[in-house]
């Protein structure tokens, strides 16, 4: 009868262990899961950064010269960077975007 609870006891922690384990492995794809969302969403951050610097940042730098400048003649070459530049902000912030839901559709369809 000692013997049956031992046996029995072996078996409910052998049981247990199995409970635990499987826990902790649901507990590791769940963590994956979350690193591997948020790298995603830094690289979509960066990306909507370095769209706005590469966008901004001909602008900016007229400014700058601009406000340093003894002479107000201005120069052709960064009045038309400016001019291609500025207006592709809503068209890249556009790609990234659907770049992302497309992505997240890849991702749905392959789980």
């Amino acid at each position: 009868n000692a013997n049956d609870n031992v046996n029995d006891l072996l078996k409910e922690n052998e049981g247990g262990r199995e409970v635990a384990l499987q826990h902790l492995e649901e507990e590791e794809e769940q963590l994956a899961k979350l690193l591997s969302l948020r790298n995603v969403i830094l690289i979509q951050a960066s990306m909507y950064i370095g769209a706005f610097l590469l966008c901004y940042s001909i602008p900016i730098i007229n400014l700058i010269i601009d406000f340093y400048k003894k002479d107000s003649s201005s120069n052709d070459v960064r009045a038309i960077l400016r001019l291609i530049l500025q207006p592709l902000q809503g068209f890249f912030n556009a790609l990234i975007f659907v770049t992302n839901k497309a992505y997240d559709f890849k991702q749905a369809t392959d789980a």
